[in-house]
């Protein structure tokens, strides 16, 4: 299909279909992920989109005096959403942080705590004001285009125990995502996108993000760090470059579009993680959200709009036309989309208000 302005309908609805975001990697292995100090934006073109890799020294923001003593001066009393693990069981349940104070003290391998909030940055804007992304990544990034009805919120809040770890999956959106640890210290095992994913039986779910779309994950709690996972790994490195590593205080790694990854915390954590839509994966962004769209509500296209015939070739895309389809794309959003995304913000504040006005109730009994 010709570039130069045809819409997403017709022609170009077999060529979004077929498109893949094409990734180059190494041998199969194990492979060590990239550190670099002080990345620069033209360094950075290398790895966008194509490979993990671990910046050092590129970050500098109030956060990074954050302690767990002065985390929990200042916000003990803040509720928190979080996971609780007993074996291969998981509990989501909310707390105030004072609370994991005597919790951390517990913790095994198979019983730990891992708090996980993305709405805590809205509460408590103060903590999003003194850990602003880092400017690599906040450089380029479409996602503040999209209607306010639904924009995920900008960062992710992750304090994690001893031995507490991620599920196996791929981020929403196929986005790409960062990870920047603010005291503790956290290992990774990242694995690129392909066909030898089956080895660790990967799900499709829901993000249950504003704007919907699909999730992939891993669903029967393996971790890369069992001697089950260990198995699977030795598998998958016979296939695939399998990238490992640790970020420590001050660090931040970058995930690219589409990797399968998994965390672990070594020690009592915490780290913000974020996500960005640039020219290297705003194709992969749009593609995600138009399947689960046309999924869910099945003989429904997606409204026309004018993509300049970037689907025909996974080849890189300038950046200002990346940014032109992506603002063409985000006006084309379903108004019924726009309206269910409000309303699952507005019951997200619900809840939170709701858990204020209880605790605010308990502290006058």
């Amino acid at each position: 299909m010709p570039s130069g302005g045809e819409s997403w309908r017709g022609t170009c609805t077999a060529e979004l279909a077929g498109y893949v975001h094409a990734v180059r990697v190494g041998a199969a292995g194990r492979a060590a992920i990239p550190r670099v100090a002080n990345l620069t934006g033209a360094e950075f073109a290398a790895y966008d989109g194509q490979l993990p890799v671990i910046v050092e020294r590129g970050y500098d923001a109030p956060c990074l005096a954050w302690t767990w003593e002065k985390l929990l001066a200042a916000h003990g009393e803040t509720r928190f959403a979080a996971t609780a693990a007993t074996g291969k069981d998981r509990q989501g349940l909310a707390f105030e942080l004072a609370a994991l104070e005597t919790m951390r003290k517990h913790v095994t391998p198979d019983q730990w705590m891992y708090v996980m909030d993305e709405t805590v940055t809205q509460r408590v804007p103060d903590l999003l004001r003194d850990c602003p992304p880092p400017p690599l990544l906040a450089a380029e990034d479409f996602f503040p285009l999209l209607p306010a009805e639904v924009q995920s919120f900008p960062a992710f809040f992750l304090l994690g125990t001893e031995h507490s770890e991620s599920s196996i999956h791929v981020d929403p959106f196929n986005w790409t995502g960062s990870n920047l640890v603010l005291f503790g210290r956290k290992e990774w095992v990242l694995v690129p996108p392909g066909a030898h994913d089956q080895e660790f039986r990967p799900a499709r779910t829901t993000s249950g993000l504003p704007l919907p779309s699909f999730k992939y994950q891993e669903t029967s709690r393996l971790s890369f760090w069992s001697k089950e996972g260990r198995k699977v790994l030795q598998r998958l490195r016979k296939k695939a470059p399998v990238y490992e590593g640790s970020i420590g205080p001050g660090e931040y790694l970058v995930i690219p579009s589409g990797w399968w990854h998994q965390a672990r915390n070594t020690e009592l954590t915490l780290a913000i993680a974020g996500q960005t839509c640039n020219a290297a994966n705003f194709r992969s962004v749009i593609k995600e959200t138009v399947r689960f769209h046309e999924h869910e509500n099945r003989g429904r296209a997606w409204p026309a709009f004018e993509d300049r015939g970037v689907f025909a070739t996974p080849g890189p895309v300038p950046p200002a036309t990346a940014e032109a389809v992506f603002r063409a794309f985000a006006a084309s959003i379903p108004q019924d989309v726009l309206a269910k995304g409000q309303r699952q913000l507005q019951d997200e504040i619900s809840q939170v208000e709701q858990a204020k006005k209880e605790r605010g109730r308990k502290k006058k009994k």
